[in-house]
């Protein structure tokens, strides 16, 4: 019998795995990735609206499961820059591509760039900065209405590498993809703590980014910080009391999952995101 006040001694999830709230899949890609394939599928967790504390649930025969694959869902980041969203973002993809699913990252700073030639400095994130706002706005429209396009003509699960800082602009996506179009949504919000990861993160973010190709890496780690305070400044992260219409994770430390989900059965999935590789 599941006593569900051991939980938190009995699920501690490996650094190499990741809860998310894909149900359902296919039973044949859940299968692979299951080791070793069980008549049974692993002991789930569910959380209710009515309580933020998740219940672990007997095993599932897999015949209670849908064998169809996804209608269309959207996979929305939330979370500061530096904190792992793009490289979470394409190892997702490459693993549900793997799986057999049809993904696809939308990176919103990827259309802002098409309609900025050159980046000059943090002032381009600060929430008085109108002009600016607008274009980030459209390019946070922009990656919408493709992820929205690519769902209805070949994909299946898009995943919006954005920010969404802010409960209105989280509510705005809500709206369009839920509301409107009838998809579902999954936010998945970053969370990072610890300060070695986040110095490794930031170095990564220098290095690659196209924003700072052409700067000096102390003026660069300079723009970034205060790239990063501009965010912090309206982030509003997200909680079970203010976000009980969404289902969401929160990936804390790139490890540690935490579950706040609007009655969204989760399962295990082992050897996935947060791989080494």
């Amino acid at each position: 019998m599941y006593d569900p006040s051991s939980l938190e001694s009995r699920f501690q999830p490996p650094s190499r795995t990741l809860l998310l709230a894909f149900i359902p899949f296919s039973y044949h890609a859940r299968q692979s990735l299951l080791s070793p394939p069980p008549s049974r599928l692993p002991p789930a967790l569910i959380c209710t609206t009515s309580s933020p504390h998740p219940v672990l649930l007997p095993p599932l025969s897999h015949t209670n499961y849908c064998s169809k694959q996804f209608g269309p869902l959207v996979v929305a980041f939330v979370g500061l820059p530096a904190r792992g969203k793009t490289v979470t973002g394409n190892k997702l993809a490459r693993y549900l591509n793997w799986t057999g699913e049809t993904a696809k990252v939308f990176v919103a700073s990827e259309y802002r760039r098409k309609l900025v030639d050159r980046y000059d400095s943090h002032d381009l994130f600060r929430a008085d900065n109108m002009e600016a706002m607008a274009i980030r706005r459209k390019s946070s429209v922009s990656a919408m209405e493709d992820a929205t396009h690519w769902l209805n003509s070949e994909g299946n699960i898009a995943i919006l590498d954005a920010t969404n800082t802010t409960r209105d602009h989280r509510q705005a996506v809500y709206n369009y993809f839920v509301s409107q179009l009838g998809f579902k949504l999954l936010f998945v919000e970053f969370v990072v703590e610890d300060e070695e990861i986040l110095s490794r993160n930031i170095k990564e973010v220098l290095m690659n980014s196209p924003d700072y190709k052409d700067m000096a890496m102390e003026k660069a780690l300079d723009d970034f910080e205060q790239k990063v305070q501009h965010y912090m400044e309206q982030y509003e992260t997200m909680s079970s009391s203010q976000d009980k219409l969404y289902s969401f994770l929160r990936i804390l430390n790139q490890g540690v999952i935490l579950v706040m989900l609007a009655s969204v059965m989760v399962t295990i999935i082992k050897e996935c995101v947060l791989d080494d590789d």
